[in-house]
């Protein structure tokens, strides 16, 4: 048996829109100037806290957590309004049962519910995992663990597909198989110098390992 671990944006639904209108929903408030979509992006990954502090200027303290306050407020409000699934992505939610899948993000976990709920993709994942207080954000692979141990996963057999560094970083450091979402947010070159040991064109790709009969641990692109 197999297991597959996918990050949320970026890998499973395009959330660019949605991201930049929060983003640029709490900018707005301060008096500043929209950003493009593509300049939001370049800073996501890494939780909300560290998206508004590199975007607007602020330094970490009550000020800003206000601020993340207000975009996550507005991102409940509106979580779906410009996100879709990627192309190819509904064939593999089909294909892999949801007893042997699991969403693991760096998005408040309140907000993950909401926009799976607003894309009608409820009971496509055993587990659905995201940023809560007390809980690590990947790179530590402490999520990956816990949503394996909902599944009665083992690395060994499991795949984590994501676009950033942080997905392959949490993967290796608990022993799965990194598969870089080439389609998302980050780039190939961020995925190959996190230590991806295949980086995938389009997501019907990940079909491919779910196929095969064992995981080549060593495989590089």
């Amino acid at each position: 048996m197999k297991w597959i671990l996918l990050d949320f944006d970026g890998t499973v639904v395009d959330s660019s829109g949605d991201i930049a209108a929060a983003t640029n929903h709490v900018r707005a408030s301060m008096g500043l100037p929209p950003l493009e979509v593509e300049e939001v992006l370049r800073h996501v990954g890494a939780g909300a806290e560290k998206l508004l502090e590199d975007l607007l200027p602020l330094e970490r303290g009550p000020e800003l957590e206000k601020k993340v306050a207000e975009w996550r407020a507005y991102y409940v409000a509106h979580p779906a309004e410009h996100s879709y699934l990627y192309p190819g992505m509904e064939e593999v939610l089909e294909r892999i049962p949801p007893s042997q899948a699991a969403l693991v993000s760096n998005k408040p976990e309140d907000v993950v519910v909401r926009v799976l709920a607003d894309l009608s993709l409820e009971g496509r994942f055993s587990a659905v995992l995201g940023w809560i207080p007390g809980r690590p954000r990947k790179p530590d692979p402490a999520m990956l663990r816990e949503a394996l141990g909902i599944l009665g996963g083992t690395p060994e057999r499991t795949a984590m597909v994501g676009d950033g560094a942080p997905d392959m970083e949490a993967a290796r450091a608990l022993g799965c198989r990194p598969l870089g979402a080439g389609w998302g947010f980050h780039g190939r070159e961020v995925l190959r110098k996190a230590g991806a040991a295949r980086i995938l064109d389009r997501p019907e790709e990940i079909l491919d390992w779910w196929e095969e009969t064992k995981v080549h641990q060593g495989a590089k692109e």
